[in-house]
């Protein structure tokens, strides 16, 4: 009894905690927002119209020679900033919601920006600042070996012979996006007065970008992101890994250097597959699935999610044929292999390759109670409930009082659902993005508002979909969720609101894990049929 009392004393304790950094981390927000507002340059807006300006005036190029056109686009995307950056970044990953030339055009920012707003920094001025703070190197690179829209990367050689790759703050970049976030959080503020946008959430979204985007200027943050990100996929089975942070000054950052190819190099070769014969078929299946369990894995086991998971930001270390071969015996255990998880603490034998996920400067952590919201989403919309998924959504409005028919939204809701489960089948793939455009448009609708927490993660779930679906059209996100989503506590939860059909899926999910089977997986192989009801 004294034990039982005690644990909720410290839970109580915990709570209490939380509750007082989140009233003095949403002071300090308060105070930066004001300062960013109060800043706004009007001549900063005004740089960034006549930037734009001259592709009012390109468009007849569009008619004549689009690829070019939108090359142009780009360049003057380029010339805005940052902030503009990060957005064309973003959208090049989103080949199910543009069009095929827009998305290349905008993927070659995902490795090279360049940054005619920013001098940019020598290697001899990275070696004296490294020096400075006695960070002695062997030798360094010439030149940067990639540009991005805040920092430059050099590879380098420490005096104890260790490779590095050392990242650097370009010049200028912290004032250039405090104009252009000072701008937004204004012209949010001016926006509120719309319904339709405030429904939306867009003034706290545009809270969330201000912040997340300052991250990503501060490399004592980033450095603390890779080691929890490190200690989380330590001992996690996934073949994922983060670069070790080695030193950290106020405007560079020196990491391990990781050996691979960039992912976006690797999904331009589905265009031109012999270009990369190491890759079959079932590898780049695996590879899809790989990078999707590896944002479900910070959803839902961890509650910290890599913010910026664009193609740029991943690197695909291939294995040497032999190292992958090495457990092979080409008879049942082999075959089984191929719909077996990965036991805690291993890799998959036949699996090819690891993924190097890079750039954690932006990182969210996700509030327990938000986790399992999405747990009982996505259990929900892939077992089928999908009343019960558009139930949740409503429910987590942080505002519904306007909503004039809750039943018709709600119905809608469970038909857009049904609609995206049904489309793996019958056009290769889970439609997410058109799924999240038609609930878009029912919120603006029937007046409901959205949480914006549920948002972010929505969002990133769909830039991760994006590229892995480039590799193989028919992955599932939420099949390959399943393997964190399901746990005894959550079924047990859930018992008590999904149908006695989903409660049957779960338990036979539960018990393959039990042998170290995939349950989705096992249905794949034998051919059966796919969760989809009518």
């Amino acid at each position: 009894c004294r034990r039982s009392l005690g644990g909720a004393a410290d839970d109580e304790a915990e709570r209490e905690k939380e509750a007082r950094d989140k009233e003095a981390h949403d002071k300090e927000r308060e105070a930066e927002v004001a300062r960013l507002v109060s800043q706004v340059s009007w001549r900063r807006l005004v740089s960034i119209v006549l930037t734009m300006l001259p592709v009012v005036f390109a468009w007849p190029l569009w008619l004549l020679r689009p690829s070019t056109f939108w090359s142009f686009v780009v360049m003057r995307v380029d010339y805005c900033g940052p902030c503009f950056v990060k957005l064309a970044q973003w959208l090049a990953t989103r080949r199910d919601i543009f069009p095929e030339e827009v998305c290349t055009a905008f993927s070659g920012l995902h490795n090279q920006v360049a940054a005619s707003w920013s001098a940019g920094v020598s290697s001899t001025e990275v070696e004296a600042m490294l020096k400075e703070h006695d960070v002695a190197l062997r030798s360094i690179e010439p030149q940067a070996y990639a540009s991005g829209s805040i920092a430059e990367v050099f590879f380098a050689t420490l005096a104890d012979g260790t490779d590095v790759a050392v990242k650097c703050l370009r010049p200028g970049v912290k004032a250039l996006l405090e104009a252009d976030l000072g701008w937004l959080l204004r012209l949010s503020s001016w926006a509120q007065q719309f319904e339709t946008v405030r429904l939306l959430g867009f003034r706290k979204a545009a809270e969330d970008f201000v912040e997340h985007v300052q991250m990503q200027t501060d490399f004592e943050i980033e450095a603390s992101h890779l080691r929890r990100f490190r200690e989380n996929f330590s001992d996690s089975g996934e073949a994922v890994r983060f670069p070790a942070p080695l030193h950290v000054t106020p405007e560079t950052l020196v990491l391990s250097r990781e050996s691979g190819r960039e992912f976006s190099h690797v999904l331009a070769l589905r265009e031109a597959p012999e270009t990369h014969p190491e890759l079959s078929h079932e590898d780049k299946r695996q590879l899809a699935r790989q990078s999707m369990s590896a944002y479900m894995r910070m959803v839902f086991n961890d509650h910290f999610l890599h913010g910026d998971l664009h193609p740029g930001n991943i690197m695909l270390d291939l294995r040497p044929k032999a190292e992958e071969a090495s457990d092979s015996d080409g008879g049942l255990l082999d075959k089984l292999r191929g719909i077996l998880p990965a036991w805690p603490g291993t890799k998959r034998a036949h699996q090819a390759f690891d993924l190097v996920i890079l750039d954690a400067g932006l990182a969210i952590p996700l509030p327990k109670e938000k986790v399992e919201v999405l747990r009982s989403l996505a259990i929900s919309i892939v077992y089928s409930d999908y009343a019960r998924a558009a139930e949740i959504l409503y429910n987590e409005s942080p505002d519904s009082s306007g909503c004039w028919d809750p039943a018709a939204f709600k119905s809608n809701l469970a038909k857009a659902f049904r609609d995206c489960r049904r489309s793996i089948w019958d056009q290769g793939c889970v439609q997410v993005s058109d799924t999240c455009l038609q609930a878009l448009n029912l919120v603006q609708h029937y007046n409901v508002g959205l949480d914006m927490t549920l948002t972010w993660a929505l969002f990133g779930m769909l830039s991760v979909e994006g590229s892995a679906r480039q590799l193989d059209p028919h992955v599932d996100c939420a099949q390959v969720a399943m393997r964190y989503v399901i746990t005894v506590p959550s079924l047990l939860k859930e018992m008590r609101h999904q149908s006695w059909t989903t409660v049957g899926h779960m338990v036979a999910e539960l018990a393959l894990q039990k042998f170290g089977l995939d349950y989705s997986e096992v249905r794949y192989q034998l051919g059966w049929t796919p969760f989809v009801q009518s």
